[in-house]
């Protein structure tokens, strides 16, 4: 349990660290178009068949 807690918190700091540093270099207009896209490509993945 110790381990998922630890990825999990340690996955969310890095995205979170990362996504800022996208929008320091690319700016805040570009990285808000990938930021609407999320729940698009979301929607689509939910779509397709599994493979099992």
């Amino acid at each position: 349990m110790t381990i998922l807690v630890t990825i999990t918190v340690s996955t969310s700091v890095l995205g979170y660290l990362r996504w800022n540093k996208g929008v320091m270099e690319i700016g805040a207009g570009k990285t808000s178009l990938f930021f609407n896209i999320v729940p698009v490509v979301t929607m689509v993945i939910s779509l397709l068949p599994e493979n099992r």
